[in-house]
């Protein structure tokens, strides 16, 4: 049965992200600390920012997701213990863990805010769900890789869980350590990613200019139309759900997530108005049979309806 209610989870990689999102309509955010989310520094925030975010949140009557997707380094613990700490006094509504070495280390700090598994645990069964689901999550965001009839499997399986997919945005498929976009779009000059010094650009997006398509000839350009990097690119076309959330719905999910911190505000702002419109359409067809959908199968995520 579809219920009425289905989450369109945003990303946080700025404030400005998080006030556009939340003016779409967003029902929650995501954002990452520094040093513990896994993205480039200019999208992970310092306290002062998620302390920023869950004051602009919790004033719209929407949730807030803290991602921690990095384990944890050697000799860094009573550090990230520190992070940790921190972010406990935001009062997040859930932690996003992807290593079990971070989940050990919240457990040991006797921390109670609810648990969501990222897609970096690499969970692909419903062995795997029940596992996580014994271990106190409760949420599992759905590997990439999965094709719907396998989501299906694992939502039947293990019903008590919360899923979650992502739905706009990422191209992270098979092996969610190897994305190339949209964290292939950094800022020009940002020391970090780039071993390079800072330059009067750092606040310039790369913008692509031609498909980004497996194999197919890359070319970046600045906002004024320059060439700034060509070359070949492994990736695939950027995921879009929105047209074709309702077999998902059924399928057990019900949580669409956006990938996209590293992508500009006004992106976050198209992509949550995109799922507004396709959870809406979802629901005006919800009595309809799925082979309606028969074209699933050029999408990710049902290549094998």
């Amino acid at each position: 049965m579809i219920e009425s209610c289905h989450e369109i989870l945003a990303p946080g990689g700025s404030p400005e992200h998080i006030i556009n999102s939340i003016n779409e309509g967003a029902h929650s955010i995501y954002a990452g600390p520094r040093f513990m989310s896994g993205r480039s520094s200019y999208t992970e925030m310092g306290f002062d920012n998620i302390k920023t975010a869950r004051q602009l949140t919790r004033d719209a009557g929407v949730k807030l997701y803290i991602a921690m997707n990095r384990s944890i380094p050697i000799g860094e613990e009573e550090r990230w213990k520190k992070f940790i700490e921190q972010i406990v006094l935001c009062e997040p509504d859930a932690l996003i863990i992807g290593s079990f070495c971070v989940y050990d280390m919240v457990r040991e700090m006797g921390i109670k805010i609810p648990l969501h598994a990222s897609t970096f645990m690499g969970i692909y069964n419903p062995a795997g769900a029940q596992m996580v689901k014994s271990m106190g999550f409760t949420r599992l965001i759905l590997n990439t890789s999965l094709n719907l009839n396998e989501i299906r499997y694992i939502t039947e399986s293990v019903p008590e869980l919360e899923y979650e997919i992502i739905a706009y945005g990422g191209i992270c498929r098979n092996d969610n350590h190897r994305c190339n976009l949209p964290h292939g779009l950094r800022r020009i000059g940002n020391r970090r990613e780039t071993g390079q010094e800072e330059s009067a650009e750092k606040d310039r997006f790369l913008d692509s200019k031609e498909s980004t398509y497996c194999q197919l000839r890359l070319k970046v350009t600045d906002k004024s139309g320059n060439e700034v990097k060509s070359g070949r690119l492994m990736c695939n076309p950027i995921i879009d759900l929105s047209p074709n959330l309702l077999p998902f719905m059924r399928a057990g999910v019900t949580s669409f997530k956006i990938a996209g911190r590293e992508r500009d505000a006004g992106f976050a702002a198209r992509a949550v108005k995109s799922l507004k419109t396709g959870i809406k359409t979802a629901l005006g067809y919800a009595d309809s049979p799925l082979e309606h959908y028969a074209y699933l199968d050029n999408i990710p995520y049902a290549s094998s309806l």
